[in-house]
């Protein structure tokens, strides 16, 4: 069969185009298209940021255990600010007694890439406690639903605490990940590793894009090292991140058209029989994410809408018009609000395939 016969993804930039240009819509503005420099605080030294950051250990409590890596370490606890005499509920990252100093700095370096950042779809670190630098503490707000990836898993889990997640679900949260990297471009950030296991969700299902402090750890299977000694997330990057370590904001578009893919699929993983090592000759070839089968085809551009090069010429209104009805004012009973869950009527979801991009 040719290309165009397919239903399959011209490549995660035209997906992921169709979100931002929504976005776009909405903020008229467009960060993420600008020709500007974008920068990364996880290389700058951490240590002014520490000291904004730093708050006695006394006033960090963790409660309950959430998330256990080979070192790393998320729980759900309680920060007392000394100042108000407040106690808030909030996630707490950490590490045992187990982890290297480079771990340890990783996790700092990384952790605080967010700080002072203040945006509803942001999720920057509140506070670090530094007594024990061997085993430090840092405080985010907390998000009832925890890690968005974690969440997604458990929707296809029967029972109590099942979600059945519908089409307008998953476009309100691709858009709300969109404003937050619109935002983050805006503060000339480059995330660099953009994911569903970087974000938080909450009972409303609001949605926060954070950093990745411990998630190498937490999330082992979507890194691999490639020979280099560095764990990256390969299945996530676009070619150029895996072939040359170049990262822009090109790249984190690209990023979050692989996010979405797992937003629709409920965190599958992408590429699924692809080897890590294969990556960038996978790309090169011109293969791509098919399009999952529970995927209604609204989601998905056709052209012109997603045949230029150039998203910026695109008009965000015709986009905004083409699929607002998948919006939080779309009716519930349209056909497109398919269930996103395991089992039921919905069909399997598909991983990768071996169809060529149009």
């Amino acid at each position: 069969m040719k290309p165009n016969d397919m239903k399959t993804y011209e490549g995660n930039r035209g997906i992921a185009s169709l979100f931002l240009t929504l976005a776009l819509g909405r903020t008229n503005r467009c960060f993420l298209y600008q020709q500007v420099t974008l920068h990364d605080p996880r290389l700058q030294d951490p240590a002014s940021r520490l000291r904004d950051l730093a708050t006695p250990c006394r006033t960090i409590t963790p409660h309950t255990l959430l998330h256990e890596g080979t070192f790393g370490r998320v729980y759900r606890g309680e920060y007392a600010d000394e100042d108000t005499g407040t106690h808030t509920d909030v996630l707490i990252k950490t590490v045992s007694d187990q982890a290297s100093k480079l771990q340890v700095s990783l996790m700092l370096a990384e952790g605080t890439m967010l700080h002072g950042l203040l945006h509803k779809n942001v999720l920057p670190v509140l506070a670090a406690g530094l007594d024990n630098l061997k085993q430090p503490l840092l405080v985010y707000p907390y998000s009832n639903k925890g890690n968005l990836k974690r969440f997604l898993h458990n929707c296809h889990q029967r029972g109590e605490e099942q979600y059945t997640l519908l089409t307008q679900d998953i476009v309100d949260m691709a858009i709300q990940v969109v404003l937050a990297m619109l935002f983050l471009h805006s503060q000339r950030i480059c995330h660099k590793d953009l994911a569903t296991r970087n974000c938080v969700v909450d009972e409303k299902l609001r949605v926060r894009v954070t950093d990745n402090a411990l998630s190498r750890d937490l999330f082992p299977t979507d890194y691999y090292c490639l020979g280099d000694n560095e764990n990256r997330p390969i299945k996530w990057l676009a070619i150029e991140s895996l072939q040359h370590k170049q990262f822009t904001g090109a790249s984190d578009v690209w990023s979050f058209g692989v996010l979405l893919w797992e937003l629709t699929t409920l965190a599958q993983q992408p590429y699924l029989e692809v080897d890590p090592f294969e990556m960038a000759a996978y790309l090169r070839d011109g293969y791509r994410l098919a399009q999952p089968v529970n995927c209604p085809d609204e989601l998905v551009p056709r052209p012109p809408l997603w045949s230029t090069q150039n998203p910026v010429q695109w008009v965000p209104g015709t986009i905004f018009s083409e699929v607002k009805g998948h919006g939080r004012e779309a009716d519930h009973s349209h056909p497109s609000n398919a269930e996103f869950k395991n089992g039921g009527a919905s069909p399997p979801l598909s991983s990768t395939s071996s169809w060529r991009a149009a």
